[in-house]
């Protein structure tokens, strides 16, 4: 059973490891609000307290004070009544203010932590909050709120899902040779990340052990994809690849697909599968070349990055700073997945309206059918979907491996991508004049040191963060 799971399409495996999540957190939730109830009910209880009596008797209690020590400051001691008078004046005001301030103190009011800056020094009267209904104080109590939920859920999903084709690619992969290699560099890993652990946290063996898991863990996974993307780059990415080997006749995108064919080659033919635009001279158009569409890959990118930023700032209410490693792991996923969202969206509504994205105008190119129709929304979708589950290598180095692979794909001299592959499309090539060349080009360069540079400054702050973090976790250890 478990080894047919491992072959189930992506689609299957994200709907089999969601139920299997769900109901994960199901079970912890009901367990969590179990645990929960009886913090919750003296929360609800102290709640009820400060509303039907103690928040009066505390402003009451406020307000007597600062009248009595107003009063003791417009008190005058007289210097002509002697020195030793006067000083001791001064010391009876001084206790009489202080055991006033000690007595507010003592009362089992809430104070706000916000520094009160009145004249009579006492401090600001704070407020108990609602816990709310049980389950929203369940959530708050055990997570970062109910929408973390969301992003755990998410992580478990994609991590079983890289899971389980990792270990998808470890079975089919008959060399014996970079299994016990992989396995031996995986351990090798785990031991250094656990005795880096172990000696900074403090000689914790438990905490060394659990480094131990998940160094090796981690570097396992690290080996079977930089082998898989090495593979995948040397053959101009369609190593492997199965993103052709579906078949999609339809009216927008007129195909011929050659079954038997190892090299996932699309014959395109017009007039075998004719469609919408029947009478197109495909033979009077030009196919784009590889390095255009790399260099309008940078571009629709790097904007692609840039908006998901403005999202994030645009938001109406703004995420907190992580207080642990962990918090900081989840903000990066869910950066990873905001990105790669706004990818998605990016590509699928400019190809469907438009047939090109913003980086494709600028470089005169065009994404059509066969026929030079433009992509149907199922097309379409199929598109940027099967981009971003292909793109996801090279997006992480963005655009490293699109460069390493210029050579290649030259050398392989078909001019195709898995995407347009899978979804039977083509990027075609309009006449542009060279100043018009020039000038993208310098606007992708550009922009692509704009966002490089952005990312530079973000991951010295994040590694900041992080160093800070790790400190912490090691003094509260400690």
């Amino acid at each position: 059973m478990i080894i047919k799971i491992l072959f189930f399409s992506l689609k299957k495996k994200f709907l089999l490891f969601s139920f299997f999540s769900i109901v994960f957190f199901s079970i912890w939730y009901a367990i969590a609000i179990g645990l929960a109830v009886s913090s919750w009910e003296l929360r609800k209880s102290e709640f009820n307290y400060w509303k039907t009596s103690q928040q009066q008797f505390c402003s009451n209690l406020i307000s007597q004070a600062e009248f009595d020590i107003e009063e003791i400051d417009q008190s005058r001691c007289n210097i002509a009544d002697g020195g030793e008078v006067y000083f001791s004046c001064i010391d009876r005001q001084r206790l009489s203010r202080d055991a006033i301030i000690q007595g507010v103190y003592l009362s089992k009011c809430p104070f706000s932590s916000v520094q009160h800056t009145s004249r009579s020094d006492l401090p600001k009267l704070g407020n108990i909050p609602d816990p709310g209904n049980l389950y929203i104080y369940t959530l708050n109590r055990y997570t970062d709120g109910p929408f973390s939920i969301f992003i755990y859920h998410l992580m478990v999903v994609c991590l079983l899902v890289l899971i389980s084709d990792a270990i998808k690619t470890i079975y089919r992969d008959e060399n014996i040779g970079w299994k016990r290699l992989m396995l031996v560099l995986s351990v090798i890993v785990g031991l250094f990340f656990s005795w880096w652990w172990y000696h900074s946290i403090g000689y914790d063996y438990w905490s060394a052990v659990k480094a131990f898991i998940i160094g090796s863990f981690f570097a396992g996974i690290a080996l079977i994809y930089l082998k898989k993307t090495f593979f995948w780059v040397l053959d101009g990415f369609l190593t492997n690849k199965n993103a052709a080997k579906k078949s999609l006749f339809s009216e927008d995108c007129a195909v011929e697909y050659l079954e038997g064919d190892n090299k996932n080659i699309i014959n395109y033919n017009s007039k075998n599968f004719p469609g919408k635009n029947e009478g197109a001279d495909v033979s009077q158009v030009k196919f784009a070349k590889y390095w255009p569409r790399a260099f309008a890959r940078c571009i629709d990118l790097s904007l692609c990055i840039i908006a998901d930023s403005l999202i994030y700032f645009a938001l109406p209410f703004s995420l907190e700073d992580p207080q642990s490693v962990a918090d900081l792991f989840i903000l990066y996923g869910a950066s990873f997945f905001s990105l790669c969202a706004t990818i998605f969206i990016y590509e699928y509504i400019l190809v469907v309206f438009f047939g090109k994205t913003l980086g494709k105008l600028m470089f005169g190119l065009s994404v059509k059918c066969s026929d030079l129709s433009l992509p149907s929304k199922a097309s379409a979708r199929l598109r940027a979907w099967v981009f971003i589950r292909s793109g996801l290598y090279f997006c992480l180095a963005f655009p490293f491996f699109q460069f390493a692979s210029a050579f290649i794909a030259w050398r392989r001299g078909d001019d195709k991508q898995p995407w347009d592959m899978s979804a039977k499309t083509r990027v075609y090539q309009s006449p542009v004049g060279f100043a018009r060349i020039v000038f993208s080009v310098i606007t992708a360069i550009l922009i692509f040191l704009l966002v490089v540079t952005a990312s530079r400054i973000a991951n010295e702050q994040n590694k900041e963060k992080l160093q800070g973090l790790v400190e912490k976790s090691v003094l509260m250890i400690n």
